[in-house]
């Protein structure tokens, strides 16, 4: 298990009167610091980090299409470590023009595929685009999968 540690902040704390005996004043700096630590959700300083991984693959990893017309690729899930969780799905970097929607937006626990569905209007603009897909779960997140899309 990897642990994080988590930033502690002291309240501002007060100086005892100088009137006060020692033992006095040490009681109030450990009744400080437990105030401190012991007031943050869980009561621990170290907060685990995620454990597995995601990764994700593209078949084919480019796809030309004409305006007016559809196309896709498959979306392959694979994930490592203890995570065996949901994956859910993003995209960034459409074309304008295009509009792109996943058979399922989150990949189930259990579930390894899913596909990515293009759909480019008629007066989409003809170039190459990126797509960037990455999948996120359970604290994890992929690394970035690219569609190369073509429009001709």
């Amino acid at each position: 298990m990897r642990l994080r540690p988590v930033n502690l902040r002291p309240p501002s704390v007060r100086r005892a009167p100088a009137s006060a005996s020692g033992a006095f004043r040490y009681l109030l700096a450990v009744a400080a610091l437990c105030a401190c630590s012991s007031d943050r959700g869980s009561g621990s300083a170290v907060e685990p980090l995620p454990t597995g991984s995601i990764s994700l693959s593209l078949t084919p990893g480019s796809v030309t299409l004409a305006p007016g017309s559809v196309g896709g690729a498959g979306l392959s899930v694979t994930r490592g470590g203890k995570f065996a969780g949901p994956v859910a799905l993003t995209a960034s970097g459409i074309p304008t023009g295009v509009s792109l929607t996943f058979g399922s937006s989150t990949v189930a626990s259990g579930a390894f595929s899913t596909s990515v569905n293009l759909s480019v209007a008629s007066g989409a603009a003809l170039g190459t685009t990126e797509v960037a897909i990455t999948g996120s779960g359970g604290g994890i997140t992929s690394p970035v999968a690219k569609l190369t899309v073509r429009i001709q």
